[in-house]
């Protein structure tokens, strides 16, 4: 090979036989060709070609509907609805455990009285995982009262007075 003709998005940079490096990517979509041009100055038909994409950014989340966060409800079933800013996959945990989920959509069904807490963190495609994932938190309190009346005129009774106190 006599010479190697390189660019990068279309700009020409110089390169060496066999070597290019490049440092300090910004984010971004990058194209790499090299055509070489043999010393009886063949050229090559088609240039290599190779296509990647820089990506540091983490992805972000976005968690709606379900109960509010601190909230007291009485539905033993929550549905959330997922988002991410970018391609990728989720994580979530239920009250320490992780949970099977993805966006767009996750239902949750079965949930005892007492205090739940939904954590979900995006990673994208890079492998960039959310710094900071999503949490909710609520109480569930499905569980209705149950008042007796333990004083007073006995059930079904028939009394003189015309008075009568209740305790319960």
């Amino acid at each position: 090979v006599q010479t190697l003709a390189c660019t990068l998005n279309g700009s020409p940079r110089a390169c060496n036989e066999g070597a290019f490096s490049l440092t300090g990517l910004a984010d971004a979509s990058y194209t790499f060709t090299v055509r070489s041009t043999d010393r009886a100055g063949n050229q090559e038909a088609t240039a290599v070609t190779r296509r990647w994409t820089v990506d540091n950014d983490p992805p972000a989340t976005t968690l709606t509907g379900g109960p509010a966060d601190g909230s007291l409800v009485n539905a033993r079933t929550a549905a959330f609805g997922i988002s991410v800013d970018e391609a990728g996959s989720v994580a979530c945990v239920l009250d320490g455990s992780a949970r099977q989920c993805s966006a767009p959509q996750l239902s949750l069904a079965g949930l005892a009285d007492g205090n739940h807490t939904l954590t979900v963190r995006a990673t994208d495609t890079a492998g960039n995982v959310e710094a900071v994932p999503v949490d909710r938190t609520w109480r569930v309190d499905a569980t209705p009262p149950d008042t007796t009346i333990a004083g007073g005129p006995a059930h079904g009774s028939t009394v003189s007075d015309r008075e009568a106190a209740f305790t319960f």
